[in-house]
């Protein structure tokens, strides 16, 4: 009897310490994913629940699991999307708008996160924090503004004095127009209008934005055949006076200081080149002064956008035409012509 007792507690410990090796290799043992008969994985719903801790939270925040996140490409697009993220106690806005941004296929660094008054949600702010109790939970990821010196309107309304001799009282307004105004205002705030929604967002700019002239003048029936003859007189006046001072035979070209520059400078004359040895004493001398000083005249006054280029003109066959005098000048004598032209 009593060895048959002895097998029996025996036997009792192993199970226990079966059951104990059993149990903790449940815990620590990595079990593989559940898959479908497709072979595709499953999840249990619990695994996706998030985990709210109440003792986390403070007695004046209100607990948010669920955050609405409404994102437009640009800020007068009609197009929007929306998408709801469950969120833990220690999500940051910033980790939110990684988040939003790798769904959306977007660059996180072209987009921000803003509450429906159009304030910018700080990265390390903890998105329990975000919201006032009667607030609704909803985000918007707009694309940044690029320079913006001035905060928008909406944030100057905000941050505006409410008591004292600065502050900004809102005009009353009826019952049923601040009904609408106040529908206006959040329909502009949560879709972000056409222009002309936005202007009827804010009351009475719409309407002074359409107004028309209010002090209409005629202007082709105040205009007098009398304006018109001295209109004229005075055009005609003004022709013969230029005209006037205008010397005969003298012509301003824009070229002319740039050649006479180049061409009429010692030590040696453009128009005065005769031979080879003369055109390089003006190309070695001339040129390079005039265009590789900087403090020289024709630097100091004009800008040489391109280059210089220099091109040898056909020249004609000496003859005893082109000598001037030619009824002095011997008969075995030629000369070249001094100026060449288009004949």
């Amino acid at each position: 009897g009593a060895l048959a007792t002895r097998d029996d507690e025996h036997q009792q410990e192993l199970e226990q310490a079966r059951w104990f090796v059993e149990q903790r290799l449940l815990r620590e043992v990595p079990r593989p994913p559940p898959v479908s008969e497709l072979g595709i994985r499953t999840f249990d719903e619990r695994d996706l629940m998030v985990e709210m801790v109440a003792e986390s939270f403070e007695g004046s925040v209100r607990p948010v699991d669920i955050v609405l996140i409404t994102h437009y490409r640009a800020a007068d697009s009609e197009f929007k999307y929306h998408l709801s993220y469950r969120i833990s106690a220690q999500t940051t806005a910033g980790k939110l708008r990684e988040d939003a941004c790798m769904y959306w296929g977007i660059s996180e660094v072209e987009y921000i996160l803003k509450d429906l008054s159009g304030s910018k949600v700080p990265d390390d702010l903890r998105i329990q924090h975000c919201f006032s109790p009667t607030e609704e939970a909803h985000l918007l990821l707009a694309p940044k503004v690029a320079k913006q010196t001035a905060p928008d309107e909406q944030v100057l309304e905000g941050i505006r004095p409410k008591v004292g001799p600065k502050a900004v009282r809102p005009r009353r307004a009826p019952a049923a127009d601040h009904k609408a105004a106040g529908h206006h205002h959040h329909h502009h705030q949560t879709s972000h209008g056409t222009l002309a929604e936005q202007m009827q967002a804010k009351p009475g700019l719409f309407r002074w934005m359409t107004q028309r002239d209010k002090r209409l003048v005629g202007h082709l029936p105040r205009i007098w055949p009398t304006s018109i003859c001295i209109y004229f007189l005075l055009a005609v006046l003004t022709a013969s006076s230029m005209a006037s001072m205008l010397q005969p035979g003298l012509e301003y070209l824009a070229r002319l200081g740039i050649e006479s520059m180049l061409a009429d400078s010692a030590p040696q004359r453009f128009t005065a080149i005769r031979s080879p040895d003369e055109a390089w004493n003006w190309m070695l001398n001339v040129v390079p002064q005039q265009l590789f000083v900087e403090d020289s005249i024709l630097r100091g006054q004009n800008y040489m956008p391109g280059f210089l280029r220099i091109q040898m003109q056909q020249v004609r066959p000496p003859s005893r035409d082109a000598c001037p005098m030619s009824e002095f000048v011997p008969a075995d004598v030629v000369c070249y012509d001094e100026v060449y032209d288009s004949r």
